[in-house]
């Protein structure tokens, strides 16, 4: 059975993503009838560099989340939190400044030789694109601050800090298009908010530490060895994560027209959705996991492994079904049309995205363990590959050919990297995690959404396109969690390490 403290945290976090996603799916019609498709191509880019930038944190709010979610409390042990907490602060403080420097000077750059956009040195899209690494870099700091609050378990106060942000970035983005704001306006009250979630978020860190900072110094050296090596490999893994979430669109942005990036765009804002579903399940059970491997308890990681997996699955499995089988009419409820080439590019971007999610868990059971390695070995592998597959395949799938990169990391991530991980880690349980986690859902799911799919009418308006997809979803999650009642969680491990 799933604990309480266990569904309280992915609940909270699930509010934060929900709330995240429904304002980019209310913005972005409103977004793109304002700036156009070539417009909405900026605030693609966007989101994709926040995505990008906010893994660069050098490893260290992992190192922190699992640091806290570790020890134990006490004085002492909190006077030592408090120490790495304010050295690696002052680390991610200077990358900040090296992040603003960079965007700021390289925004001309990045018009000219990789968008390829002819403007004048004038244009308001420059002084749009250095506000938006104004803003990018205001909002990293307060990557470290959640990644601490997670660790103490503070997972409401997250939900707070990051719905709150969404619901300002997007509801105020879309109050400023519509102003006749434009992309200068919309970056500079992203710049703001940015400002503004940062303070809120290291305040409210301050406080769960529940010890002042006064007298404590900027760099604790001795604070920074003892992360140092776990830093680095989740460092490398996400440089890895990085260019690997990212590269399927910076080939789109380079192969492609900007109307058909902003096309392509478009359809993995609905596919990157998924990530904010997946991300508080990470969130809640990296610091679980990392409290059971640390008390040396084989059947807490068991239980707490298939218990997160399995929510997760149940999650996931129905919604990559319900998109695969109507994806058209998703498209078509959202933003009021559904090109083929869109639709084939949210149907297997959902697929890929969703496969890599479910290696989410196995990747934090393995760092809870402090092994970095596997998970940063195949991510490489798949970057290489996939990259290699849609270059090649642009010719003759077009904007599609991009979705590869997913699909081949998805299909490592649940193949070779789970059997690896299962030959070292939980020995003897890679078919049962198989047919609990993967087949079961599966096997229930695709009927009940291949039957509402076989019922449901020609949609005659947007609000029929939307109504059978959200009943075929709903009626595979009540599936799924129906059939979990019968499926027991295992609960005992004969050779965990």
């Amino acid at each position: 059975m799933t604990s309480r403290g266990a569904l309280a945290g992915v609940s909270w976090n699930l509010i934060a993503g929900a709330t995240a996603g429904a304002s980019i799916v209310f913005a972005t019609p409103w977004y793109v009838r304002a700036l156009g498709l070539e417009g909405f191509g900026v605030v693609g880019l966007w989101l994709t560099l926040q995505l990008l930038v906010g893994f660069l944190d050098l490893g260290f709010g992992a190192a922190l989340m699992r640091r806290l979610a570790a020890q134990a409390d006490g004085p002492e042990e909190t006077a030592r939190q408090v120490a790495t907490a304010r050295s690696l602060e002052s680390v991610v403080l200077f990358v900040a400044v090296g992040i603003a420097v960079a965007l700021l000077l390289g925004a001309r750059p990045l018009l000219d030789q990789w968008l390829r956009w002819s403007v004048p040195a004038d244009s308001p899209l420059v002084l749009a694109l250095r506000l938006m690494g104004l803003s990018i870099a205001l909002q990293f700091p307060s990557l470290l601050y959640t990644s601490g609050l997670l660790g103490l378990h503070r997972h409401k106060a997250v939900s707070l800090l990051q719905g709150g942000g969404a619901l300002l970035r997007h509801g105020g983005g879309v109050a400023v298009v519509l102003g006749g704001g434009g992309l200068v306006g919309f970056f500079a009250l992203q710049a703001v908010v940015s400002f503004a979630q940062t303070a809120a978020a290291r305040l409210a860190f301050r406080g769960a530490l529940g010890q002042g900072w006064r007298g404590v110094g900027w760099v604790d050296m001795a604070a920074l060895r003892e992360v140092r090596s776990y830093s680095a490999g989740m460092a490398l893994t996400s440089l890895a994560a990085v260019a690997l979430g990212n590269a399927d669109r910076l080939l789109a942005s380079r192969m492609l027209s900007a109307e058909a990036f902003g096309g392509y765009a478009i359809a993995f804002t609905a596919a990157g959705l998924l990530q904010l579903g997946i991300q508080p399940f990470y969130r809640t059970y990296f610091p679980r996991f990392t409290r059971a491997v640390s008390a040396a308890d084989p059947a807490g990681i068991v239980s707490e492994y298939f218990a997160g997996s399995r929510l997760l699955s149940h999650v996931l499995v129905p919604i990559g079904v319900t998109v695969l089988w109507f994806a058209p009419d998703i498209l078509t409820a959202w933003v009021g049309r559904a090109e083929p080439e869109q639709v084939g590019v949210l149907r297997w971007l959902t697929v890929g995205v969703a496969m890599a999610g479910l290696g989410w868990l196995p990747a934090a059971l393995q760092q809870a363990h402090g092994w970095t390695q596997l998970h940063f070995g195949m991510m490489l592998a798949a970057l290489g590959l996939g990259t290699l597959a849609a270059w090649a395949a642009f010719p003759s799938l077009g904007a599609q050919a991009a979705t590869l990169v997913w699909l081949v990391h998805g299909g490592l991530g649940l193949s070779v990297e789970l059997a690896l991980m299962h030959r070292r880690i939980l020995r003897g349980w890679l078919l049962r995690w198989y047919r609990v986690v993967l087949l079961t859902p599966l096997l229930v799911a695709l009927p009940v959404v291949a039957l509402v799919y076989a019922l449901r009418p020609d949609p005659t308006g947007r609000v029929t396109a939307a109504l059978w997809p959200a009943l075929a979803l709903g009626l595979g999650w009540a599936a799924t969690l129906l059939l979990a009642r019968r499926v027991p969680v295992p609960s005992v491990s004969p050779s965990a390490s």
